[in-house]
């Protein structure tokens, strides 16, 4: 090979690895920053943390978490108003709606700025969030507590959160809640036991069935708001199962089920009765 040849191609490597090392070099200085920032950050040394953020942030413009921490870092030194900029910036970026939402809000509280504070806590609870521990718990948001708007949003992040709590259609079976001693209709002979219980933040009616023999069982009961029907999933100990719908007719739970046993078809019927606050009978 030509002598001039191969001294460009040393040349060519020699400039390659410089340029790999320059990167490599910066790369592990943006991550020591990065690291010192985040470091600052999680012990709240808030001063310096906003002073780390703010170069991160202007050095990687694109990064919604180093705007919206700087914005933190800034509220914890009492500049609310740079850090509703921040927070701005980040939500712009697609950083985590709630948070930026919700850290928005207190810093508004802090300004004294109420309505702007409302605002933002009802951008949070039209995204369905729920409960309200989080605002009624919240240092600078409960600077909003004597305002009637702030007892009415803990209402409704709670039914945000609890649906079924408030939901009265799912209140139509509450009639079988209850421990049961289980008799068969006409005879003063008890065949079984039945616990019935609300589960899942009342969102589920589960029987625990306890037969005279041993065997056992157990359905859920849940209605189901998009088709405006109850279901019930039966299983039990013997390895049987039927799927089941309906809805409250009266004070009837009026149940049905297609069935296909050995080839046949047909239509199962299971109903509940309120006879009353020490009775439920039932049908099948």
């Amino acid at each position: 090979m030509n002598r001039w040849v191969q001294n460009l191609c040393r040349l060519v490597v020699v400039f390659a690895i410089g340029v790999a090392g320059i990167c490599n070099a910066q790369a592990q200085s943006a991550t020591a920053e990065q690291m010192a920032a985040d470091g600052y950050y999680n012990a709240k040394d808030w001063q310096k943390a906003a002073a780390a953020y703010e170069a991160l942030a202007k050095a990687s413009p694109a990064s919604g978490q180093n705007w919206f921490r700087w914005g933190v870092a800034l509220a914890g030194i009492g500049q609310y108003q740079k850090a509703i900029e921040c927070y701005d910036k980040a939500g712009s970026l697609g950083f985590h709606q709630f948070s930026v939402l919700l850290r928005t809000a207190k810093a508004h509280a802090r300004l004294g700025d109420r309505e702007k504070a409302f605002a933002k806590l009802d951008e949070i609870l039209k995204t369905g969030y729920g409960p309200g521990e989080i605002f009624s718990s919240d240092p600078d948001l409960i600077l909003l507590k004597d305002d009637p708007r702030f007892a009415k949003d803990l209402d409704t992040a709670d039914h945000n959160a609890f649906p079924c709590k408030y939901s009265p259609e799912h209140k139509q079976f509450d009639f079988w809640v209850g421990e049961w001693t289980v008799k068969q209709s006409g005879v003063d002979q008890v065949v079984g036991s039945s616990s019935i219980q609300k589960i899942l933040d009342d969102c589920v009616v589960l029987e625990n069935w306890t037969g005279g023999r041993g065997n056992t069982g157990k359905s859920f009961n849940i209605y189901d708001s998009n088709t405006k029907k109850w279901e019930q999933y039966w299983v039990d100990s013997n390895g049987g199962r039927i799927f089941f719908s309906g809805h409250l007719n009266g004070t009837t739970m009026d149940y049905h089920a297609d069935t296909d046993e050995n080839g046949k078809k047909a239509t199962r019927h299971l109903q509940f009765f309120n006879v009353g606050p020490d009775e439920v009978r039932q049908l099948s």
